[in-house]
């Protein structure tokens, strides 16, 4: 689940929604 915050804050909105999915 870490990842996704890493995730979120090399991505924009695509990962912003993803995380949110996850």
């Amino acid at each position: 689940m870490k990842y996704v915050i890493l995730t979120a804050m090399h991505c924009d909105g695509f990962c912003l929604w993803d995380s949110k999915a996850r």
